[in-house]
C-alpha cells in the first residue's frame, strides 16, 4: 500500500478500491477536495492485488458498474485499535457522521475514565 496523503498514528485512512483508475494524484486531489489534514486523515492506494487482498480481509465486495470497472462496492467504516484489531464496524449510511462521532466520543470517554 502507498500512503499518498500523509502520516498519522491515529485518525482516518481512506483507500482507493480501484487502483487501476485512481492514481496517487487522484487520491491527493480527493484529500484536497475534502480538506484532509494529513496529520489525521491520510489517503492511499496500492497494487490491484494488494487492494483485492485488503477488500477480502474486510469483506468488501464490488461489481462492475456502468463505467465498466468495479465502481459499485460495499462501504464500511472500521474502528481499529493500536494493535490492529477491529473493535467496531459501521456500515456507511446517511447517519454515519452522527454514529461515528458518538462512537468516537464513547471510546474517548472510556479511555479517559
Amino acid at each position: 500500500m502507498r500512503n499518498v496523503g500523509g502520516n498519522c498514528a491515529s485518525g482516518l485512512l481512506t483507500l482507493s478500491l480501484d487502483p487501476e483508475h485512481d492514481t496517487s494524484r487522484d487520491m491527493r486531489q480527493i484529500a484536497t477536495t475534502f480538506g484532509a489534514d494529513p496529520r489525521f486523515w491520510i489517503v492511499g492506494s496500492g497494487s490491484k492485488n494488494d487492494i483485492r487482498a485488503l477488500m477480502h480481509r474486510f469483506n468488501v465486495t464490488s461489481s462492475r458498474g456502468n463505467r465498466q470497472y468495479d465502481d459499485i462496492h460495499t462501504t464500511f467504516v472500521y474502528m481499529i485499535d493500536k494493535h490492529g484489531h477491529i473493535v467496531k464496524t459501521m456500515m456507511a449510511s446517511t447517519n454515519l457522521p452522527a454514529d461515528l462521532f458518538a462512537e468516537l466520543q464513547r471510546t474517548w470517554n472510556k479511555l479517559n475514565v
